[in-house]
């Protein structure tokens, strides 16, 4: 270059650390900060409020409508086709029906524009009618097996089901947003774990407390309670629930999520086009599997007691409070035990731990055995509360990387799909395998169900024997679209200009 050409100006890349982790950026191009503690808590407590509505429809639905022994049913009892009653038939049909609303419902909050943050808004709209139905459900018109009871119970079942959808289905997905790294979201998951357990434990030895206040015995001889007793457990907890639900609305989304780039597809076509993914299969089918054995326990566990244990609902508060303490012993190993065997290997040992208990209840004669067994059962139970999530949140980045699309939800909602038909499942099948006998002098359909749900949980060590957990990689993809750096942040409009 001879000293009249113009000079030019070169630009030398800097070498760049091949380990250095990514750096997130929100809607406002600034670097995402940590989450911290108090609001990864914010977060997982409305885990433990969602829980609350569904254990109190799983829990006690079943045993309120179909009482064990010889006690009056609140709907017809007989099976109308194939061993299924009335009550199963109306929780498959609400689960099918609600099933379809769950891809429609990702695809609302996953392309939602509002101000607050397109999952924010969504769980706001849901709370509501969610607990009010919940509470409604109890509240039958007819203290008998009348049409009236069968209609209300088919109207105010199949609209809790779609409540459910609209706050559970954002929620969900808030998971895969918050947690910026396949260690933050196995945190999270931990920490929704611990308060969804704790959700459980209010509603199911709380409620049964309730009920045992309200117990009376029965010319059978069992101790049940009334029509009152259900209807005060249902108004109590499902007023807990909706504070409990509103707390992750505290959390600014904008501020520490990242920018989507949402799927223009239709739903189901976004929804098959998740399924495709081998991985997911697998994960979906272990872990159904999985969750239909913890819903048999959970329908089954006052028929366990009453029946087999000859004792009351108030006996049940104490069983149970054995498993919340077995399961609250369990939580600080989870996480090691994850990053030491691998969290596939620790959902394998619990679905064979857990099919193993509850074939053995067949045998329970009495209440000391019938105790310990069920206080066992709390070590796989945690296994399941606390890994999956974290799993599908990886599956889930593993998705949006592969495809370009922010499309959490839909993944999120691929499982609820599945999880909502096998809910419908597991309680028309316990309806109808209680036909065969649920008193005393004939308690076969009540032994029965533990032995079937074991069969069940085999097929699901085998599909997570099949799975392989996702490997994390750097978000290049999620990055195309970010707001400059720089940019100012708005106030969150739920904050009033903070951006806490």
């Amino acid at each position: 270059m001879t000293a009249t050409e113009p000079t030019s100006s070169v630009h030398v890349p800097q070498p760049v650390a091949q380990d250095a982790p990514p750096v997130h950026r929100n809607v406002h191009g600034e670097s995402i900060p940590p989450l911290g503690l108090w609001r990864s808590l914010a977060y997982a407590i409305g885990g433990g409020g969602w829980v609350m509505v569904d254990r109190l429809l799983l829990t006690y639905a079943t045993v309120f409508f179909l009482p064990p022994g010889d006690n009056t049913a609140r709907l017809p009892d007989a099976a109308l086709f194939l061993g299924l009653t009335l009550w199963g038939a109306i929780s498959l049909g609400g689960r099918v029906v609600d099933s379809i609303t769950d891809p429609l419902m990702a695809a609302l909050t996953d392309r939602s524009t509002a101000s607050i943050g397109r999952r924010r808004f969504w769980m706001l709209i849901g709370i509501v009618p969610l607990c009010g139905l919940t509470a409604a459900l109890f509240m039958p018109p007819d203290d008998g097996p009348t049409t009236a009871n069968a209609v209300y119970v088919g109207v105010v079942l199949t609209s809790w089901y779609v409540a459910y959808t609209i706050y559970n289905v954002p929620y969900t997905a808030f998971l895969a947003d918050l947690g910026q790294t396949s260690e933050a979201r196995l945190s999270l998951s931990i920490y929704q774990a611990v308060f969804q357990i704790a959700g459980a434990a209010c509603v199911m030895i709380g409620g049964n407390a309730v009920l045992g206040l309200y117990s009376q015995e029965q010319p059978d001889g069992t101790l049940v309670a009334g029509a009152d007793g259900y209807a005060a457990l249902a108004a109590l907890f499902a007023g807990f629930a909706a504070l409990w639900m509103l707390m992750p609305v505290a959390v600014n989304e904008r501020r520490f999520t990242r920018p989507p780039n949402p799927s223009k597809s239709s739903p189901f076509a976004d929804l098959f086009s998740t399924l495709k993914s081998s991985q997911l299969r697998w994960f979906l089918l272990g872990t159904v599997s999985y969750w239909f054995g913890f819903n048999t326990v959970a329908q089954c566990v006052n028929y366990y007691v009453i029946v087999l244990m000859g004792k009351d609902e108030g006996y049940a508060a104490l069983v149970l409070a054995g498993v919340f303490v077995v399961i609250g012993v369990t939580f600080p190993v989870v996480a090691p035990l994850s990053r030491r065997f691998t969290r596939r290997r620790v959902m394998i040992v619990g679905a064979l731990a857990q099919a193993l208990l509850l074939c053995l209840v067949a045998f329970i004669q009495d209440p000391v055995v019938g105790t310990v067994l069920m206080a066992c059962a709390g070590v796989p139970t945690c296994f399941v509360m606390c890994v999956p999530n974290s799993l599908l949140a990886d599956l889930a980045e593993q998705d949006a990387r592969e495809s370009g699309k922010s499309r959490e939800a839909m993944v999120f909602a691929a499982q609820a799909f599945f999880l909502k038909v096998n809910l419908g499942v597991t309680t028309a099948l316990i309806a109808g395998l209680l036909t065969l006998g649920r008193s005393v002098e004939n308690p076969l359909g009540i032994r029965l169900t533990g032995p079937v749900a074991g069969v069940v949980l085999l097929i699901s060590a085998f599909a997570y024997w099949r799975f392989r957990e996702p490997e994390g990689q750097p978000d290049e993809n999620l990055a195309d679209n970010l707001a400059p750096a720089g940019a100012p942040e708005p106030a969150d409009p739920l904050h009033h200009g903070t951006n806490r």
